[in-house]
């Protein structure tokens, strides 16, 4: 697993660089540009609440129950709140994260060549200016990713190696992993429940009920810390959802009023007219019955929803699917706050992170044929391969997770979701490349050695 592309020095060289890259951007977000030409560090109502809570000691309920996951307050919290060592501290994460995966996926690979595609595509996705401009925000995403590095790196490792500290190691980046977004949280518990089925094999007993039960106990905490919040975290995402979204579907609305919705002509303005009512929604009298009866049985409503009409529940996202499939819908963030990074990471993005939503979809198609192919002709190991896989059907998951969980900003949560996807298409790319490579040295080397053999006779 330690194998590095050759030669080394450029590799590490290579590092070093995408390192100076993180931190110089990070710096020039925190110190450089932000103040005198305006605020360049992304701070909107999302980060004030976080900062806010991240004031309570750590232990406290109002932490560990906070309006964010406790790890991003954590992180708050270590960084003493300052906007400024926030964006350092996301960004030293984030280069330890994508160089720890993309030494990994090199690691898992047998040619040189294989190995720079995947080191480099890796490398790629972390500078795509979709990706990269979210270390300078005030918000989960930079940590969500970077801990999916982590996750992704240590499965890889645990398939590779298959010890007992390599679960140690996936279960810890899955921990963090799940408590620092609430729909992370859900996915580890959808990955523990297929661990648990895949231990009925005896060869992966102890291993896939380890993971199993962790899996499904982070997503039973985190989601007991969300309910325990104040508001619980997901009330205003429900009351979002609901207004924005079902208000907006006439088979939906009959729905929600058959099940007690408080449905008047003030309702009806909500899916057109919900950013700009934001502040009447949450505090105004004329909402009131909206907001109690969101709190009394809007989750249990919309979540029957859902398990009732599983046409709509599948068909909807899949519809609105460019939201996972072209990175590019976030970088009106960068822009709003004059951090997006533009030249050479526009060029970086567009080949690491393709924009076009058909081209991506080809991309999966064959990289899923390609995994099975390659499992079948035995060219790549069938643990890989499954990590592979698996990554890629947890970002659809993840997507699911992200877009019926909030309707006001789809794009934002279902960021990584979409790098998840990229990581498993580059991940697998390069075990194509290797496996082709491989094959071709192969040849090479039987054809010299039946060349060689007439001359020693």
């Amino acid at each position: 697993m330690s194998a590095w592309p050759r030669p080394r020095r450029v590799a590490a060289g290579v590092l070093a660089a995408f390192a100076l890259v993180e931190l110089g951007y990070a710096f020039w977000a925190a110190f450089v540009a932000h103040g005198w030409a305006g605020p360049r560090v992304g701070f909107g109502p999302d980060s004030a609440v976080y900062i806010a809570a991240a004031r309570s000691p750590v232990w406290s309920r109002g932490f560990l129950s906070g309006p964010g996951p406790f790890g991003f307050l954590l992180v708050a919290k270590l960084s003493a709140r300052n906007l400024r060592a926030i964006v350092v501290v996301q960004s030293v994460i984030a280069v330890g994260a994508w160089s720890f995966l993309a030494t990994t996926v090199a690691g898992v690979l047998r040619s040189n060549v294989a190995r720079w595609v995947g080191f480099a595509g890796v490398l790629g996705v972390a500078l795509a200016p979709g990706v990269f401009e979210w270390n300078a925000m005030i918000v989960t995403e930079s940590l969500s990713i970077s801990t999916l590095c982590a996750v992704v790196a240590c499965a890889l490792r645990l398939a590779q190696r298959g010890t007992l500290r390599e679960v140690a190691w996936f279960l810890a980046a899955l921990a963090a992993f799940a408590y620092t977004r609430d729909t992370n949280a859900l996915v580890a518990g959808l990955l523990g429940v297929v661990a648990l089925v895949c231990a009925i094999r005896p060869a992966w007993r102890v291993r896939a009920a380890a993971i199993g039960v962790v899996g499904i106990a982070l997503a039973v905490g985190a989601t007991a810390f969300a309910n325990a919040a104040r508001p619980p975290r997901w009330y205003w995402p429900v009351a979002e959802t609901t207004g924005i979204r079902l208000l907006a579907d006439p088979a939906a609305t009959r729905y929600l009023v058959d099940h007690g919705f408080p449905w008047d002509a003030q309702m009806r303005t909500l899916p057109q007219q919900y950013i700009y009512l934001y502040v009447p929604v949450r505090e105004g009298a004329e909402f009131a019955a909206f907001r109690d009866w969101i709190r009394r049985d809007g989750r249990r409503v919309y979540l029957d929803y859902l398990r009732s009409h599983p046409g709509w529940a599948l068909r909807k996202p899949f519809d609105d699917r460019d939201r996972l499939l072209d990175i590019r819908v976030v970088e009106g963030y960068g822009h709003v706050y004059h951090n997006r990074p533009g030249g050479p990471f526009t060029v970086i993005g567009a080949i690491a992170a393709p924009p076009f939503p058909a081209l991506i979809e080809i991309w999966i198609g064959a990289a899923a044929l390609a995994l099975v192919v390659l499992v079948v002709r035995r060219r790549v190991s069938p643990a890989i391969a499954g990590v592979v896989g698996l990554v890629g059907l947890f970002a659809v998951a993840g997507y699911y997770a992200a877009w019926h969980g909030d309707a006001l900003e789809v794009n934002r949560h279902a960021l990584t979701a979409g790098v998840e996807l990229r990581i498993a298409c580059w991940i697998a790319t390069a075990l194509v490349v290797d496996a082709l490579v491989t094959s071709v040295q192969a040849r090479s080397d039987k054809g010299v050695l039946a060349a060689s053999e007439p001359a020693r006779a």
